[in-house]
């Protein structure tokens, strides 16, 4: 079974260094490690004294049986629609603006597709301990609260009418009812945003 530490608190007070510091402490017992942090800044590198990390865990020279790496929301979250949402819609989300700035921007967003990630390498079981690295302060919250808000986001009542998910033949509906007042909504407005943003909610159902 994989072993899990949560690295969190406020920003200047060491987490990143401590993160490295665990990774190399663990993987000296011959625990193989990955030290993964979802901070955007690049501290992590410079704790291991290397040029640049990605998505993809990189072996980390002088210790053996460790690994790191640093989430790309962006790459996360494709792979996420890749690998559960149809072909179809999943190609419309990806093009969708609203969701490329969901998950380039926001914090929540981005914790979701760390612990997505994260669940991806524990599945591997390449790595005994996986050591995160959190952002300062509420970032490292919204990696606890991430699932909760997803699911809040899907079950809303909100979300509900514009979708009309809980009506049978939601997205026909939506085409010939919903779509159509978007449309002169967006009008009015001189942009496509209601319409491309319930398109976004419809696929994201």
């Amino acid at each position: 079974m994989t072993t899990t530490v949560i690295v969190t608190g406020a920003g200047g007070v060491g987490k990143t260094t401590l993160s490295a510091a665990l990774g190399a402490a663990i993987c000296q017992q011959g625990r193989p490690t990955l030290v993964l942090t979802i901070d955007p800044a690049k501290r992590l590198a410079d704790a291991l004294g290397i040029q640049e990390l990605g998505d993809t865990p990189v072996r980390i020279e002088g210790a053996d049986g460790m690994w790191a790496a640093m989430l790309d929301a962006s790459a996360s979250w494709e792979a996420i629609i890749h690998r559960y949402a149809d072909p179809e819609i999943g190609e419309r989300l990806l093009a969708n603006p609203y969701f490329q700035a969901l998950a380039d921007r926001f914090p929540a967003a981005q914790s979701y597709a760390a612990g997505e990630r994260m669940a991806e390498y524990i599945e591997t079981k390449q790595f005994d301990v996986i050591v995160v690295d959190t952002p300062p302060s509420g970032g490292g919250i919204d990696f606890f609260q991430a699932p909760a808000m997803a699911n809040d986001l899907m079950s809303g009542k909100l979300l509900r009418w514009l979708t009309g998910s809980n009506l049978p033949g939601r997205r026909l509906l939506y085409r010939f009812t919903a779509k159509p007042i978007l449309r002169v909504a967006d009008a009015v407005l001189g942009g496509p945003m209601l319409s491309e943003v319930t398109d976004f909610l419809v696929d994201l159902r």
